[in-house]
């Protein structure tokens, strides 16, 4: 999938974007922070965050819960305060 940008002066510019990103902005709040654990969900989060925005820290989180067995998923999303729902699979904070 490619996104296309286009500016008020007609420059274009087209790049690839992730699928995984594209279903994770279309979600409502991959983070949960829960109010008891606010501080534990600010510090969690701030192990994928980019400093160059949210699309690559949405990013990083896809690609570290890529690497997981389905065995490891649901207790690495509670870990790490993130709830996902896309099309590869399903992760929900409890």
């Amino acid at each position: 999938m490619y996104v296309v940008c286009v500016d008020t002066n007609t420059h274009v510019c087209v790049f690839p974007l992730d699928k995984q990103v594209i279903s994770m902005v279309s979600t409502d709040g991959v983070f949960v922070v829960p109010r008891a654990k606010r501080e534990e969900a600010n510090a969690a989060r701030l192990k994928f965050t980019h400093k160059d925005g949210d699309h690559l820290t949405l990013l990083a989180v896809a690609r570290a819960f890529a690497e997981l067995s389905a065995k490891q998923q649901t207790t690495w999303c509670h870990d790490n305060y993130i709830n996902i729902r896309w099309g590869g699979g399903v992760c929900v904070f409890m």
